[in-house]
């Protein structure tokens, strides 16, 4: 530092970056510091300095670090810390005013590269190789149609991290010999410069085959650690030999009877009991309580606990199907296009329970049998129970009113 009363008014700036502006990397602050010298390119005056004003601007999602603001003067010397989570390049000007009207404002301008920060997760999407293919069966994947996996790594913040492999993952499955053809056949991914690597399996008998990665080197625990975080479940059917079972319930029972295992024969007579049981019951219901949410079977009297949507008939739409019971899937599914009326439900419901069994219901149902009305009522539905989200932590509140768009606050406690 210059001794007292040597220096002069701050009349040159420079930014100097304490780092390369070529390597910042998101989630780590970037150190920068703003020098004032005099007409003699000495340090300027710290009074002078601090008189003077600095603003800022940051493009993308790049800002301040919090750990330096307000932003003052020390010394002639100004630091800041730049931060951002996202891998981008960061367009930054430093603007210098000077408390003199007449005086120019100073700009300096520069760009800061932010890189992704090292690994923190992998992520696996899955689609087929030819996207104009479709599936004709929900849920799975057709057989002798390529799937491509795409192996992606992640930093902490999403962004993607390019990793030198060098062969050391591998995309396991558990797929029996003959059963999957694997491109290429070692299943060894060959990261990209962007962080992915894609490899593409083919069923060729239908069932489910579990896919994960697997690194070359490593102890037990991280391996486990690694297998546990990719590990995904993928079903494989035959379009063909079963897209005939989506026309009704009854036609997708006798479908799947057909294929059944020396094994599943044995347990046909429980099978067809659990079937009565739950006629039985449905019958009750349909009989005393149709349209209300349950059925009190002592007293034979339909209650309305949740709203009078008829909760019963939306929880049990996807079990009719499965047990093959055309007239009774026909006549829920009329219910909820003719009869199922949210602005009746002007009551505070649990939203738990709207959710897995309204919401739930619904699109169970949907998935099997492709009936576009129980996804249109899902969705509106789902709307409804949107208020319940509008709180500062995004945990719903325990109750919702469906006809007035409403949810308070309660003592209730949350269930998720």
């Amino acid at each position: 530092p210059a001794l007292r009363g040597c220096c002069g008014e701050p009349t040159e700036f420079r930014w100097l970056f304490l780092g390369s502006s070529e390597k910042a990397v998101a989630g780590q602050p970037f150190r920068t510091v703003l020098v004032a010298r005099d007409s003699k390119g000495r340090q300027a005056r710290p009074a002078a300095c601090d008189a003077l004003r600095v603003g800022v601007d940051l493009s993308g999602k790049a800002h301040l670090s919090g750990a330096f603001l307000p932003l003052s003067w020390r010394l002639g010397q100004l630091e800041f810390h730049i931060e951002n989570e996202l891998a981008e390049v960061v367009d930054a000007e430093v603007r210098i005013e000077s408390p003199d009207p007449e005086a120019d404002v100073l700009l300096h301008t520069s760009q800061i590269h932010f890189t992704s920060g090292p690994l923190h997760s992998f992520a696996i999407r899955l689609e087929l190789a030819d996207q104009s293919a479709t599936s004709a069966t929900r849920g799975s994947w057709p057989l002798r149609q390529e799937v491509c996996v795409t192996v992606m790594t992640k930093d902490q913040f999403g962004n993607p991290t390019p990793l030198n492999s060098a062969g050391g993952l591998v995309l396991r499955t558990s797929a029996q010999r003959n059963t999957l053809e694997m491109r290429p056949t070692s299943g060894i991914l060959d990261m990209s410069s962007t962080g992915e690597a894609q490899v593409f399996l083919t069923a060729l008998r239908p069932g489910r085959v579990e896919i994960w990665v697997e690194a070359a080197r490593g102890s037990s625990q991280s391996q486990n650690q690694l297998r546990n975080s990719t590990l995904r479940s993928l079903s494989f059917t035959d379009p063909e030999s079963l897209g005939e079972a989506h026309h009704s319930p009854s036609s997708f029972l006798a479908a799947v009877r057909s294929k059944a295992t020396t094994q599943d024969i044995q347990w046909q007579g429980k099978a067809d009991e659990v079937r009565d049981a739950f006629l039985h019951a449905w019958r009750g219901y349909e009989r005393h309580a149709w349209g209300s949410d349950e059925l009190q079977p002592i007293s034979r009297v339909g209650r309305n606990s949740f709203g009078g949507l008829g909760l019963t008939i939306l929880d049990s739409l996807s079990t009719l199907w499965l047990m093959g019971l055309d007239r009774e899937f026909e006549k829920g599914v009329k219910f909820v296009k003719d009869d199922l009326d949210f602005d009746n439900a002007d009551s505070d419901v649990s939203v738990f329970e709207l959710t897995i069994r309204g919401l739930g219901g619904l699109l169970g149902a949907h998935t099997l049998s492709n009936e576009k009305i129980l996804l249109e009522r899902a969705k509106e539905l789902g709307n409804r129970l949107l208020p319940a989200f509008q709180t500062p932590s995004r945990i719903p509140w325990p109750t919702v009113n469906l006809a007035r768009g409403t949810s308070k606050k309660s003592t209730q406690p949350v269930i998720l």
